[in-house]
């Protein structure tokens, strides 16, 4: 996959450093918008189609380092931590 290739050269000797000095995405209507409905359609097509999945994947990572970071993009999801599990549970 083509667009796999061009994300892993863009994100070569990227550190997590490197992605939180990323600009702020500004523009507060499509791009947003777009990042928000990227974000929902990602965790559904791992499910349904996992190549699907990382081309929006790809699309996402793109669209960061071109117009910013904002919290629907998909850095937040990669460089959180996942919840610690509630006492008592297992």
């Amino acid at each position: 996959m083509e667009e796999v290739k061009v994300v892993q050269a863009k994100l070569e000797g990227v550190n997590k450093e490197a992605i939180l000095k990323l600009k702020t995405m500004v523009d507060a209507s499509t791009s947003k918008k777009s990042m928000r409905f990227m974000g929902i359609f990602l965790e559904f097509s791992f499910f349904a189609s996992p190549m699907l999945g990382i081309a929006c994947a790809c699309r996402m990572i793109q669209m960061t380092f071109e117009l910013g970071r904002c919290k629907d993009s998909i850095a937040p999801k990669i460089l959180t931590p996942p919840p610690s599990p509630s006492p008592g549970t297992s």
